[in-house]
């Protein structure tokens, strides 16, 4: 555009210096048309620097909720208020600690060390309600203090906050192009081109024939000055600029008002393909639910034991490490699980003693015998085993174990069992070092007290050593359950229930999608009936449920709706979606994902609401549409003003453009283009409703029992789970 304005203007002023000096050419002067249009072009470009100002208020709104001021403790001391100092936030250091009063905005994100509070979070998660923070707890900077003294210390200062990272990866986002883009800006380049060749051809068409086109009155007898200024008229009218600002300036404003209704889109690239999205697939755990899981129930496993054998205890020490002892261990059903000849120990009165029975070095079980004893006169007593003893696990004991190999994990089934673990008191057990092993989608394995004990589902148990079967029979009361299985050497000591709640606006989405035409899948680790249970309850139909499905094998899925023309947008929110994420063509992370799902994420719904998926989906396709008619219009524009300027109209209506009004009406494009992008605030509204106010108090499963292998379904996605 500078060049086309530059050679506009200078070429005005060159013929107007000529007519000045050489008075005989019989031309026209118009010295007032390169101040005019300079003065209209830099009017325009102010207009659209206010423009551009205004789409980025956005982002630096986000930032204005961070306090200029904190209040650093100098001593360490909480309870002087003599003790603090007021710095300026932007001064923080990692480790500093803080005194944040009722009222006040939270300048750093940091972790609780004292005072307890309730805290605003809405400006940043939506939230609306307080949360409650006791020391321990982490607080985002923004959030706002209600009713008590805190002492935080400071883990992210400054720019390194969340909210500094929202806007960071936000006009990072801004600077990517979408497809769109790059083929205006390809035309944008040549067109500057162009437009100097039509001139070229406006000066040589109206000096060659103007004379004979128009009565010389029109031309004062000159048509070279008529040429002149006719040419000028198309350097100038004609604006590459609008077809530059067309994808920019909508996505610039897109990506803002996105952030502030907490979406992160990652760029005009990912608007412009979740615009023409056909196909959406969820997860379940921590996508349909809302990803807080409880434990509910408890079961455990009693063994029986069928020993054959005689050993003799010396009354004295009440101890005897004697003759090796047959023992088959069997299951509830009575099954026989193991068999082996194994060492006893027994303690305890001749009546009844206490067994521990297993393999030297390998863990042993605790068995509660009775015995037949005969004495002798002058020897032990001789004792005879009854022939079956029964072993039961306590609640405590399974669930204990269960927890300390949890501890490792992020995931929601193992915070569950922990946080279960510390209700009920359970003592903390710890894992030998480099024993822990995790598989998501399946479970964890570690070693405790010298046992190997397994977690997860029934194949991942049976993979370390559990025979058989789950004697646990799934009755209707559970289907909405998710089975937790524990095995301890090879043995099947419980299984743990655990329920999460279905979302209350996944119904509303899933009914809103479907409702335009958007085909929605599920995709779970878990059961079928849990799967499908959830499915009936959010609306999405059973043939497009698959249940039992690891992470690669949700991958694979994706990649063959996508080899049927789809174009598939996956939402999850962790770590075992991550690859699912990556190969879909938009990938979804909700709540912020964990780590890598977030990462890999092309949007993420940073408020934890699954009704922002329809917000982001509005939202991208108005940016769209925004961006078509900013192009329409920058096209139009040039396909009308520029054979106006060129003097079209001269012969009919004896209109013509100076060079002045074709700089006015350039400048007056670009501010189109830029305030049809502004219009998007009006236009986009957020689509979220709040309904289901009623609590659904329906519960849904975690990702556990996986069941038999799907890569036939995987093969034909849109048949039916059997």
């Amino acid at each position: 555009m500078n060049t086309l304005v530059g050679l506009g203007a200078l070429s005005s002023f060159a013929v107007s210096s000529l007519a000045t000096f050489i008075p005989k050419l019989g031309w026209k002067t118009f010295f007032e048309e390169p101040v005019m249009l300079i003065a209209f072009v830099l009017l325009g470009r102010n207009l659209e620097q206010r423009a551009k100002i205004r789409a980025t208020s956005d982002m630096t709104g986000l930032l204005s909720i961070l306090p200029s001021k904190a209040r650093l403790l100098i001593n360490g001391d909480a309870e002087e208020p003599s003790s603090t100092v007021e710095v300026p936030s932007n001064s923080l250091s990692v480790g500093d600690e803080i005194i944040v009063l009722p009222g006040d905005r939270i300048p750093a994100d940091g972790i609780v060390r004292a005072g307890r509070s309730n805290v605003d979070e809405s400006s940043f998660t939506g939230e609306p309600l307080p949360v409650t923070k006791l020391p321990g707890a982490e607080v985002a900077a923004g959030s706002i203090n209600l009713n008590g003294r805190i002492t935080v210390e400071v883990r992210r200062p400054g720019g390194e906050t969340a909210i500094g990272d929202v806007v960071r990866l936000v006009e990072e986002a801004q600077t990517r192009e979408a497809p769109v883009q790059r083929l205006a800006d390809k035309v944008a380049g040549n067109f500057t081109y162009g437009v100097m060749a039509l001139s070229a051809a406006t000066f040589m068409f109206w000096n060659l024939f103007g004379s004979q086109i128009l009565p010389a009155a029109f031309h004062q007898g000159s048509s070279m000055s008529l040429a002149l200024q006719l040419s000028c008229s198309v350097l100038v009218v004609a604006c590459p600029c609008a077809l530059g600002l067309a994808t920019p300036t909508a996505v610039l404003v897109g990506t803002s008002l996105g952030a502030t209704r907490g979406l992160l889109l990652r760029g005009g690239s990912i608007l412009e393909r979740f615009s023409t999205v056909n196909t959406i697939v969820f997860d379940k755990t921590g996508t349909l639910t809302i990803g807080k899981p409880t434990v509910t129930k408890r079961d455990v496993m009693s063994l029986t034991y069928s020993c054959e054998g005689i050993f003799f205890l010396v009354p004295v020490i009440k101890l005897n490490t004697g003759p090796m002892i047959s023992c088959y261990q069997t299951d509830l059903a009575g099954r026989v699980t193991k068999k082996n000849s194994s060492f006893i120990m027994a303690t305890g009165e001749a009546a009844n003693l206490d067994l521990l029975i297993g393999d030297k070095g390998k863990g042993v079980y605790l068995l509660t015998v009775k015995l037949k004893c005969r004495q002798d006169h002058n020897g032990p007593s001789s004792c005879r085993l009854d022939p079956t003893s029964t072993h039961k696990w306590s609640e405590v004991e399974v669930l204990k174990l269960a927890a300390g190999v949890e501890s490792s994990t992020i995931h929601p089934i193992g915070k569950a069992i922990v946080e279960a673990a510390k209700t009920l008191l359970c003592p903390n057990v710890k894992v030998a070092e480099g024993t822990f092993t995790e598989e998501p989608g399946s479970g964890a394995v570690a070693t405790i007290d010298e046992r190997k004990v397994a977690v997860g589902t029934l194949e991942w148990v049976q993979r370390h050593g559990v025979v058989g079967d789950s004697p646990f029979q799934e009755v209707e009361e559970f289907k909405n359950q998710s089975v937790v299985y524990v095995g301890v050497d090879g043995v099947l000591a419980g299984v743990i229930y655990v329920e999460d709640q279905i979302r209350e606006d996944a119904r509303q989405v899933i009914e809103s999608l479907t409702l335009q035409g958007i085909n929605t899948y599920l995709l779970s680790g878990d059961k079928r009936s849990a799967a499908e249970y959830v499915a009936s309850v959010v609306g999405i139909p059973r043939e497009r449920v698959l249940y039992g499905v690891k992470p690669d094998e949700k991958k694979k899925f994706i990649s063959r709706l996508q080899e049927d023309q789809y174009i598939v947008a996956m939402v999850g929110d962790g770590i075992n979606d991550a690859a699912a994420l990556a190969s879909s063509d938009v990938g979804v992370a909700i709540g912020g994902g964990v780590g890598a799902a977030s990462e890999v994420s092309s949007i993420v719904l940073m408020q934890n609401r699954l009704s922002q998926l329809l917000d982001a989906l509005e939202l991208s396709r108005l940016t769209m549409r925004t961006v078509k008619q900013n192009l329409w219009w920058a096209f139009a524009y040039n396909i009308v003003g520029i054979p106006v300027a060129a003097g079209t109209l001269l012969p009919v209506t004896g209109t013509m453009l100076s060079p002045s009004i074709a700089g006015a009406l350039m400048g007056l494009s670009s501010i189109g283009v830029m305030t049809n992008s502004l219009l998007l605030r009006l236009k986009f509204k957020s689509i979220h409703k709040d309904i289901f106010r009623t609590s659904l108090y329906i519960k849904a499963p975690l990702d556990a029992d996986h069941t038999a292998n799907e890569s036939e379904r995987l093969k034909h996605p849109y048949t039916a789970a059997r």
